[in-house]
């Protein structure tokens, strides 16, 4: 009941903002009623359905609002019951009108301004792009812009599936794309895969034939889950780097139990194995650090599309300076940009002082680049059994170095090693 009846408030406010406007529009009049029989003006009103508001007694006289429209029908009214109506206030679009009859040039900037920001919103102002981690935002605009996908396009030239469909297939690492318009605005959120390794080598980029599981790295079989493939190992075997693990090629067998060919599919297995992992890590005594001046130099600048209009400062900012913009965006509304920005480009300068390092310092940073390592090996599912990492403080440098043992996954897919076939043709 409680939602009905909030639901039912918005309803009348909504109403009652909608006939504030369309009464702004057509117009009204204050009047004040005077003479010997309001209350039979006011029965006269009711009965022809003439709709007076905010009628409020002044001494003896009334003062109400009525439109333009039913003003007008007061005549016989007026006549019959011996009242007098004198306006003493009017409101409306229709009386700014007449009183900026003679402004001209008013209403032609109005117009102008209106046809404007209808020109406006028939174009892509703003590309807005989400999601992306190993593709920056300015290497996702460059590749749109070399397709002409870019700030100042016509929304109607725009084809969210094309630009979905090109991005995919030009970005391997780019699993999931959308694209929509919003207002001025184009939208795109794109989704990457993350467990892809640095070489690019994924499922999807294997023979459609198949894959083998090879090992990352040596060490020593402690758990295998295979759901795809012929296992070449087992739990508490020595592997070492490259060996095949799983291989995706699954002999076919005849009636004499001879191999006669192989079957290829994609091999999938969960490993995981005991193996070592070297650690080194290096911060040296000596370090330079930023040490900056009291003064900053500014350059204010402005774009109008791809327009950009500056003073020229920013060519003489020294290289041993900061530079950070500020800048602000123009919109009408949440979704509607405008092809206007100003900002400033500010030089922040410095200069290179050479500073020490002390022996607690050293081992403090080194050792929080230690968490930190650790803390990324947790994240990709790496088990730490032990560890034997010691710091070195000489006078150039501290190091950090060691071995950890671990438990981790070590298959990774590989192009399928396809098996010789067997059968040679004789009877």
């Amino acid at each position: 009941m409680d939602e009905l009846l909030r639901l039912n408030l918005k309803t009348e406010e909504w109403v009652y903002v909608i006939e504030k406007v369309i009464g702004y529009f057509r117009g009204s009049l204050r009047i004040r009623i005077s003479g010997f029989s309001p209350e039979r003006f006011l029965n006269a009103c009711m009965h022809r359905n003439i709709y007076i508001w905010n009628i409020q007694p002044v001494q003896d006289f009334y003062e109400m609002n009525i439109s333009i429209s039913d003003f007008r029908m007061l005549k016989p009214i007026l006549k019959k019951t011996g009242v007098r109506a004198v306006i003493i206030k009017r409101y409306g679009f229709p009386f700014f009108l007449f009183q900026h009859r003679k402004r001209k040039v008013l209403f032609g900037g109005a117009v102008c301004a209106a046809g404007f920001i209808y020109l406006m919103s028939l174009f892509i102002w703003e590309i807005d792009i989400t999601g992306n981690r190993r593709y920056t935002d300015e290497a996702l605009e460059e590749f749109l812009a070399d397709y002409k996908i870019r700030p100042g396009i016509l929304i109607s030239s725009v084809d969210c599936t094309d630009i979905a469909t090109l991005l995919r297939k030009s970005h391997d690492r780019i699993i999931w794309v959308s694209v929509s318009v919003d207002g001025s605005t184009l939208n795109v959120r794109v989704r990457e895969n993350e467990d892809s390794g640095d070489e690019g080598t994924d499922y999807a980029v294997m023979q459609q034939d198949g894959n083998d599981l090879v090992a990352e790295r040596s060490g020593i079989i402690e758990s295998m889950i295979v759901r795809k493939g012929i296992p070449l190992v087992k739990k508490g075997d020595t592997v070492e780097k490259g060996q095949i693990l799983v291989s995706g090629a699954v002999p076919v067998v005849g009636d004499d139990g001879e191999t006669i060919g192989y079957q290829y599919q994609k091999a999938d297995a969960d490993i995981r194995a005991r193996t070592i992992l070297e650690y080194e890590d290096t911060e040296n005594v000596q370090y330079p650090e930023k040490v900056y001046y009291d003064f900053q130099q500014a350059e204010p600048y402005l774009q109008i599309g791809n327009l950009y209009l500056n003073s020229g400062k920013s060519d003489k900012i020294s290289d041993q300076a900061e530079i950070y913009t500020l800048e602000k965006n123009f919109s009408l509304g949440e979704h509607f940009s405008i092809p206007v920005r100003i900002g400033s480009r500010i030089g922040r300068y410095y200069y290179i002082e050479q500073k020490k390092h002390t022996g607690k310092g050293l081992q403090k940073i080194l050792s929080m680049n230690y968490q930190h390592f650790t803390e990324t090996l947790g994240k990709k599912r790496v088990e730490i059994i032990s560890n034997d990492v010691k710091i070195y403080t000489g006078r150039v440098c501290a190091r950090a170095f060691g071995q950890l043992t671990v438990i981790t996954d070590i298959a990774v897919p590989q192009p399928i090693s396809i098996m010789e076939d067997n059968t040679d043709g004789d009877d």
